[in-house]
């Protein structure tokens, strides 16, 4: 599976940074009705919509990702459907068969675990067993960490898991790029004000 964009990839940053200034355009219109809470939690959910469509739909936690987000953020509704477009309505019936894949994969997991328990006692050492306790619960937390990682096993969840880790530091990188544009240009624009304003006072002065 290929890998994310890295972080000199131009095209992974112009499309993420083209999906991000969609949203924030989205959130504005109508950021007049929402609280400072509301406006933060959109802008995050902004970021992580551009993540996953800067990624593409090949990576499987990208398109689980928005649809578990399309599914918990119904009241942002505007904003997902102006950032995703026909994508919008698809993933939310994607995310459905996705909860019914879950509930179908502990099924299966809970009787391969009873027909193994009774040899496991009786073949593998203390220590085998001590070891393969460990992979299980952090293979469940890595489950749990990457979005839609619920129906993944092995190779595929740590190729999963990497992709998403790339991507987010991707995320935070240009999320950095982007904070540190917008304070280069609120303060150009202070200083452009103070010294207009010089300029004006000189004038009443010399008048």
């Amino acid at each position: 599976m290929q890998l994310a964009p890295s972080l000199s990839t131009t095209t992974f940053k112009q499309a993420f940074l083209r999906s991000m200034l969609q949203g924030l355009n989205a959130a504005a219109s109508s950021s007049n009705n929402m609280s400072f809470e509301a406006r933060k939690r959109a802008v995050k959910l902004a970021a992580d919509v551009a993540m996953a469509c800067a990624r593409g739909r090949r990576a499987k936690w990208a398109r689980a990702l928005v649809a578990d987000l399309s599914a918990k953020h119904q009241n942002n509704g505007a904003l997902l459907k102006s950032m995703l477009g026909e994508m919008h309505e698809r993933l939310v019936r994607v995310n459905n068969q996705h909860c019914c894949r879950i509930q179908r994969s502990k099924k299966i997991l809970r009787r391969s675990h009873r027909m193994c328990s009774t040899a496991r006692r009786e073949k593998v050492l203390h220590a085998s067993v001590v070891a393969k306790s460990m992979v299980k619960r952090r293979t469940k937390m890595l489950k749990k960490i990457i979005p839609g990682g619920e129906v993944l096993n092995g190779f595929s969840l740590l190729n999963e898991a990497l992709d998403y880790v790339t991507s987010l530091q991707a995320q935070v990188e240009l999320m950095r790029s982007l904070l540190k544009a917008t304070e280069e240009s609120n303060s150009n624009s202070s200083i452009t004000h103070r010294a207009s304003s010089k300029d004006q006072l000189k004038q009443r002065e010399g008048s």
